[in-house]
């Protein structure tokens, strides 16, 4: 799925749903960081990520269940939304902590490169799936593995709200600058969030 080339977001759920419902959400827990990651120094093949990201990681889908096993036990069939939430804020921080020096310097060791080149991350796209999992898991009031929002989760949206509040533009990198923008808008402002955020005191 990381390197098939894609044409429509329909192929990639086929492919997906092809997968034995027990093993889609270890595709679904790795699949998005593992392609973002591979394809980050490479901005004209980002929208494999964004084709990935619209197909398997949909709002709608936030806390998918399926049936599984022989009692047909509801389970997840997607990221636990605690890991979602632990995942999204790391790497929306990684994202956030990168300067034009730093950035080619890193990718110029890792990947022998001159010249800056444009990094991406899998949070550019999934925003919305984030917000999702995030309502659904500060509201969750069952004791289901993974489906509560932990400790590990609070501070990382923490962390992730004061870096924003002192993110300042960065018109010399529009993927990073429209992040911004995106995340400053939609993250810092919704009620879920605020309640998170007093958790800490």
């Amino acid at each position: 799925m990381a390197y098939k080339p894609f044409s429509s977001v329909d192929e990639i759920r086929a492919l997906y749903m092809r997968e034995h419902t027990s093993l889609r959400r270890d595709l679904h827990d790795q699949l998005l960081i593992y392609v973002a990651r591979t394809y980050c120094a490479v901005p004209e093949e980002f929208h494999r990520v964004a084709l990935i990201a619209e197909a398997l990681y949909r709002p709608e889908d936030a806390a998918k269940k399926e049936p599984i096993g022989h009692e047909n036990k509801p389970e997840f069939v997607v990221t636990y939304p605690r890991d979602f939430i632990i995942k999204f804020t790391r790497e929306a921080r990684n994202f956030l902590k990168l300067d034009n020096s730093a950035k080619r310097e890193r990718l110029q060791q890792n990947n022998n490169r001159r010249g800056a080149v444009s990094e991406r991350s899998f949070v550019e796209v999934s925003i919305d799936y984030f917000l999702a999992v995030l309502n659904y898991a500060e509201t969750n009031e069952t004791e289901e593995y993974g489906g509560n929002i932990n400790k590990k989760g609070i501070k990382g949206i923490v962390d992730l709200c004061d870096m924003l509040e002192t993110s300042k533009v960065d018109l010399s990198n529009e993927f990073r600058h429209a992040f911004i923008e995106q995340a400053k808008n939609s993250i810092l402002k919704p009620e879920a969030v605020k309640r998170i955020l007093a958790m800490q005191d």
